[in-house]
């Protein structure tokens, strides 16, 4: 569990430092994403913490954040939270519905 942990928060820290070298219009342009995202790390650290079948998942995939995210921006239903969108995506990879 720790090193998914360690992978998910070195893979927000890279996406934060990329977003601070952004000119102020770029920050503004990607403040929707920084917002998600930071829902994203936020909800996976917590599956993490409290589901460890979510880190057996996950410990196979490279770029945790950005594929978490993608998911979320395809399948997000508007009455659902970030979490229950990412548990969805944690089942159907489990399932071997959805690929990693």
């Amino acid at each position: 569990m720790e090193r998914i942990l360690n992978k998910i928060g070195q893979e927000w820290e890279i996406f934060m430092t990329e977003c601070n070298l952004m000119s102020k219009p770029g920050i503004i342009s990607k403040s929707e994403e920084i917002t998600e995202k930071r829902k994203i790390y936020q909800s996976l650290k917590h599956l993490c913490e409290t589901e460890p079948e979510c880190c057996r998942i996950l410990v196979h995939m490279d770029f945790i954040l950005e594929g978490a995210y993608r998911f979320v921006q395809d399948q997000k239903r508007p009455q659902e939270t970030v979490e229950h969108t990412l548990k969805n995506w944690m089942d159907s990879m489990k399932n071997g519905t959805c690929s990693m």
